[in-house]
């Protein structure tokens, strides 16, 4: 189905652009008659290219409902927060489900627990810490800008847990299992798999 899109949308810029060719070949001195038999051959290649478009039964929001999306996340030491919340909002709007599998998840990883569809592998260790520049403490509005950016990827009760003691932590990690983050509402990868 992705393929036949693809190659649909190629077939599509294809015609345009040729039309668009036509075009420039216009004869100046008549561009009214020229216009005219622009108009309908563009209008029939468009004609043409959706007949096909139906008869291969391309329906782009039917195929995205067809084919679920999946993204694994394996061993993940974090990143930027603004980048991950980014990251996280794309999955939610995609509805990919997203499968915590790695040995570990820290840092900015722990977002992925708001990205809506998820399951966690009992065996990954959770790391929280409080938001920094890379390690250097932040002044305090952005400090707390940025911990509620994260915090509001958690499921009670891990997102108060995190404002009042997680977010403090700069050195190091609070380490969580899988089998805790679990026991939040969150399916296990192994059972569902």
């Amino acid at each position: 189905m992705f393929f036949t899109h693809l190659r649909l949308r190629h077939l599509l810029s294809s015609a345009l652009l040729a039309l668009e060719l036509l075009h420039r070949e216009w004869d100046r001195q008549d561009w009214g008659e020229s216009m005219v038999r622009f108009l309908n051959m563009r209008c029939l290649a468009q004609a043409v290219l959706c007949a096909a478009v139906g008869t291969v039964g391309w329906n782009p929001v039917a195929a995205s409902e067809q084919a679920p999306r999946t993204f694994v996340v394996n061993s993940d030491f974090g990143g930027r927060i603004d980048r991950r919340a980014e990251q996280v909002r794309q999955l939610r709007a995609r509805r990919t489900r997203v499968e915590i599998r790695g040995r570990v998840c820290m840092s900015s990883c722990t977002m992925f627990l708001g990205a809506g569809d998820v399951c966690i592998d009992p065996d990954t260790v959770f790391g929280f810490h409080g938001p920094s520049f890379w390690g250097l403490a932040l002044d305090q509005p952005s400090f707390d800008y940025w911990s509620g950016v994260i915090a509001e990827h958690y499921p009670e009760p891990l997102r108060a847990w995190y404002m009042d003691r997680g977010r403090y932590r700069r050195t190091g990690f609070f380490r969580i299992s899988g089998r805790q983050i679990i026991t939040l509402g969150y399916p296990s990868c192994s059972v569902q798999s």
